[in-house]
């Protein structure tokens, strides 16, 4: 089992944070309690990280985001993501030129 954790940030969410989240429950996530926007997955079918592991759970995460950008018209997702032992993923999901994609971002 490959263990994730995840954060995000909405920019002008304009109230749609909660169906944000019915995305990310549908997709098994787990909200960590008392803290804003933290998510949590056990990835069960995976035991141990190679590049095409990572791969398709960087997949994995981005779906339900990606899914929840286009249909709920968000304006940006920022998240990053701690997948096992590896170094932490940092993304985000916005339009650039009419094609919304996921895009890598500086962590600090």
């Amino acid at each position: 089992m490959i263990k994730v954790m995840l954060s995000l940030d909405l920019k002008n969410e304009n109230g749609n944070r909660a169906d944000l989240y019915k995305y990310l429950e549908e997709a098994d996530w787990k909200k960590v309690k008392n803290v804003d926007t933290v998510w949590l997955k056990d990835f069960d079918d995976y035991t141990t990280i190679n590049e095409q592991v990572l791969n398709s759970i960087k997949g994995e995460i981005a779906k339900p985001l990606v899914t929840a950008y286009k249909e709920l018209k968000l304006d940006k997702i920022y998240y990053v993501a701690q997948i096992g032992n590896t170094i932490v993923v940092s993304r985000v999901i916005e339009t650039r030129k009419g094609d919304y994609g996921v895009y890598p971002q500086e962590l600090f």
